[in-house]
């Protein structure tokens, strides 16, 4: 009993290894305060820089755009520090109530 056991556990395996494919995590090379608005902007400021060259009205847009990247960029860093900065004192607050 204990062999066919282990030949099922052997084939099944195998099985696995050959036919379920898997997916390699990377990590996320945004620092952590960046929302999710911001990346749009970003991904938008990326397309209009890829379109600068195709007249004046692309390069407008893109100095707009990069304004509002810089601004968004400073109010997410700003909103994930305060946030941040609430939970270390809420944390705080909670381990010297105890």
């Amino acid at each position: 009993m204990q062999e066919i056991w282990n030949n099922f556990k052997e084939v099944v395996s195998e099985s696995i290894e050959h036919f379920v494919p898997y997916k390699i995590l990377r990590k996320n090379k945004d620092p952590e305060y960046y929302s999710k608005d911001f990346k749009r902007l970003k991904i938008k400021v990326r397309k209009a820089y890829n379109r600068r060259k195709l007249g004046e009205h692309h390069l407008r847009e893109l100095k707009q755009l990069s304004k509002q990247l810089l601004a968004a960029k400073e109010t997410s860093k700003e909103t994930f520090l305060d946030q941040y900065e609430a939970k270390k004192v809420n944390a705080h607050l909670s381990s010297t109530s105890m």
